[in-house]
């Protein structure tokens, strides 16, 4: 099929000549589309498309650029080298080429970012393309109720100065359905939240500079895997975590906790056992019992993340008998819950049963 030989730039410049292409291509079955991003930066939106079939994984195709008229007339030069132009009837000027070969078309909004047609463009790339993806939106001060979207990075460059843009944000947040991943660089829009916000429903967590916010966000949180980087806190305030998650208090649904510290609070890089157990009893895992390994997540700025490798040595057990793995250095703390009892793992008889559980659950 021709369309399929098509960059999707070229799809969605076609699909607005006329109503017909507009259908022909949104019947065609795109299910090679993973993902479809909305990336905002000083107030550039760039629609891009993750395709991990036939393709390497990870591969991104960025498909549409938009410029609003404060960024042309601070940057005249995003205006020029297009060969050609026209109207197009959604009420903006698209670029169908440039200097350089291949590149994506660029759509000239008259007013700003947040005027209706920014939803008018997303709905057509959802009907053209997001019947199999999921959504995605990233974005700095752009909060667009309209997205559907499932997972949210949130971006800041420098801290909060003001509380308009946090109210913004709870708004937001509030406005939209609880997500599977919600990633934050500011821990300080957790002041702005409020306990029972969307915001600690999100199945992922992410915080990257969690700060002395860190900890209040951990214990609002209701999800599944939470990733606390930076965070300046007290070895107590893990541990009133671990009895809460103990006595079954809190944190029932959690499955993973990664917590980065931003001061070294162990003298050592082995973990703190005898400190640790008089608090919370962790245990050594019994030698007869090979020690659990999990590839953990890292996650970055940008949004990449990267898999390693670690070998838990102890656990802790909850008052219902389940087990976790924990590992700490002074560095950070892991924290992995699994599915099955103490006694489920320390039965002979159930040791291949036990030894199936020992797996990645990222």
């Amino acid at each position: 099929m021709i369309l399929k030989r098509m960059t999707f730039g070229e799809l969605f410049l076609l699909s607005l000549t006329s109503k017909k292409s507009m259908n022909s291509i949104s019947y065609v079955v795109w299910r090679e589309i993973k993902k479809i991003e909305y990336s905002e930066s000083d107030g550039l939106v760039v629609y891009g498309v993750l395709r991990d079939e036939n393709r390497k994984e990870n591969e991104y195709e960025t498909f549409l650029h938009i410029y609003d008229k404060r960024q042309i007339q601070e940057n005249p030069r995003k205006n020029c080298h297009f060969s050609r132009c026209f109207t197009v009837p959604i009420g903006g000027v698209i670029g169908s080429g440039c200097a350089e070969k291949c590149h994506p078309p660029i759509l000239f909004i008259k007013e700003s970012l947040e005027e209706p047609i920014v939803e008018m463009i997303y709905n057509r790339i959802d009907r053209l393309f997001g019947k199999y993806a999921e959504c995605k939106l990233s974005t700095w001060t752009f909060f667009p109720k309209f997205i559907r979207s499932t997972q949210i990075d949130i971006y800041s460059r420098f801290s909060m100065k003001e509380t308009k843009q946090g109210e913004r944000l709870d708004d937001f947040i509030s406005s939209v359905p609880i997500q599977k991943r919600l990633a934050l660089t500011k821990g300080c829009y957790i002041s702005f939240l409020n306990p029972n916000s969307k915001f600690y429903f999100s199945d992922e967590l992410i915080i990257h500079e969690s700060l002395e916010w860190g900890f209040r966000a951990l214990s609002n949180f209701k999800g599944r895997k939470a990733f606390l980087y930076m965070v300046d806190g007290e070895l107590n305030d893990f541990f009133r975590f671990l009895n809460e998650w103990k006595s079954k208090r809190n944190h029932e649904n959690l499955k993973i906790l990664e917590i980065h510290w931003f001061r070294k609070i162990f003298t050592d890089n082995e973990i703190d056992c005898e400190k640790i157990k008089q608090d919370s009893d962790v245990k050594k895992i019994p030698s007869f019992i090979d020690p659990p390994v999990i590839e953990e997540r890292e996650f970055f700025y940008n949004g990449t993340s990267r898999f390693r490798k670690r070998k838990f040595l102890h656990y802790i057990v909850r008052d219902d008998g389940i087990v976790a793995w924990i590992f700490a250095t002074k560095a950070k703390i892991s924290f992995c819950v699994q599915s099955f009892t103490e006694n489920q793992m320390l039965e002979k008889d159930g040791m291949e049963n036990s030894r199936s559980l020992y797996k990645n659950i990222l």
